[in-house]
């Protein structure tokens, strides 16, 4: 939780119900009032999962951390069978180690600096979390509605086409043989989801710029996502509907999807 402790905020929030398998259930969106007992980070959160007993955050605080990553795990293995059953690809997968991030220096304002930021596992399960809350609200925001006035803004992502993925399937078969890898380390997509072939590459040496490097050509086959005022699947989210709702002081979209949904 990032906001400041102690401090009421108003809120437009989405409650989920979710089964022991972390599959949606039941879900609403709702006016709110959030008050935070304590301001979190990634760091302070990966520092539980990776040293738990030498952390000093509270037990409230460690199960909430606990059941987010458990959740995350799930979601993305849910997200991996719904591609399956659909017949399309499953999302491609990022190399989440690190990112280069280009800030001002803060030693001098009229330059740049280009810096490389940790990412933490922990991340990309809190990520999973804001996926589907967009995905809820993408399905509140796509239901009939008698007011012409409220016209949402999607986000919409189809799927790479079949052609892409059987080149990439002969590009990691190629660089595997470049580097002189066992045939094991090559992807079989019709035995495997690219995710899972991404998992179990080793991430030390001698597979670490490989790892990066598929990647990269992964990332390279998918197709741009698009704003639109139709709604329409994302399949980089597997959703049905998909908007831009949890983080709306970042983009003009975010803000309008909170204005949309105010007014439904």
């Amino acid at each position: 939780i990032s906001l400041n402790p102690g401090v009421d905020r108003r809120a437009k929030s989405v409650v989920m119900l979710l089964d022991e398998n972390n599959e949606l259930v039941a879900d609403t969106v709702i006016n709110a009032r959030i008050r935070s007992d304590r301001q979190l980070s990634y760091r302070l959160a990966q520092e539980y999962l990776d040293a738990p007993d030498a952390s000093d955050i509270s037990d409230a605080h460690k199960g909430m951390i606990d059941r987010l990553f458990i959740f995350g795990a799930d979601r993305l293995k849910i997200a991996d069978r719904k591609a399956v059953e659909a017949g399309v690809p499953p999302s491609v997968p990022f190399d989440r180690d690190d990112e280069i991030i280009i800030d001002i220096d803060p030693d001098e304002a009229s330059r740049f600096v280009v810096l490389r930021k940790e990412r933490y596992e922990i991340e990309e399960a809190n990520a999973q979390l804001s996926i589907l809350a967009n995905a809820v609200v993408g399905k509140f925001l796509a239901a009939p509605t008698n007011d012409p006035d409220v016209s949402p803004i999607f986000r919409t992502h189809d799927a790479p086409p079949e052609t892409r993925m059987r080149q990439l399937e002969a590009r990691v078969r190629a660089m595997v043989k470049r580097h002189g890898f066992g045939e094991d380390m090559c992807w079989d997509r019709d035995k495997e989801t690219l995710s899972d072939y991404f998992q179990r590459i080793p991430k030390d040496a001698p597979y670490t710029y490989f790892r990066k490097a598929v990647a990269r050509q992964a990332r390279m086959v998918n197709v741009g996502a698009e704003f639109t005022t139709i709604a329409g699947a994302h399949h980089g989210t597997g959703s049905e509907h998909y908007v831009r709702f949890t983080a709306p002081m970042r983009e003009m979209s975010g803000i309008d999807t909170h204005h949309t949904t105010q007014e439904r």
